[in-house]
């Protein structure tokens, strides 16, 4: 059910033919009800299409924050940020581990949205120790 993440207003354009679909055909107006269910499943495909594509992008869009998250981690680390201030360290690798799981389980809106959140916490904690 990607689309219904991926592509949400595609997705809801299809749901919504194919309900009025239904809706004719239940008032007998077999003709227009075939005519909406063509188009639902037109309309879906674009949507799984269009998911596919927003989902490639996500996932490439994860793998460089996590990326990003990690290099942030190993020069805060390499300026002693561990060692000066090892719990706000830990419990940052904590959350930038956190966004590796979420991606990994495949929540990659999650992973995105919690990465984007962390970075400028990290730029700050690696600045304070350059």
């Amino acid at each position: 059910m990607e689309a219904f993440v991926y592509a949400v207003e595609p997705f809801a354009l299809a749901e919504t033919a194919l309900a009025d679909a239904r809706r004719l055909s239940d008032g007998e107006s077999y003709l227009d009800a075939l005519r909406r269910a063509g188009e639902s499943v037109g309309l879906a495909d674009q949507a799984y299409v269009l998911a596919r594509q927003q989902k490639a992008i996500l996932t490439r869009r994860v793998a460089r924050c996590i990326k990003e998250l990690e290099g942030l981690l190993d020069i805060a680390r390499s300026k002693g940020a561990r060692d000066q201030a090892p719990e706000e360290y830990e419990g940052l690798s904590e959350r930038a581990r956190a966004v590796e799981s979420l991606a990994a389980s495949g929540d990659l809106p999650g992973a995105y949205d919690q990465g984007i959140r962390l970075k400028p916490e990290l730029l700050a904690l690696e600045m304070r120790f350059r």
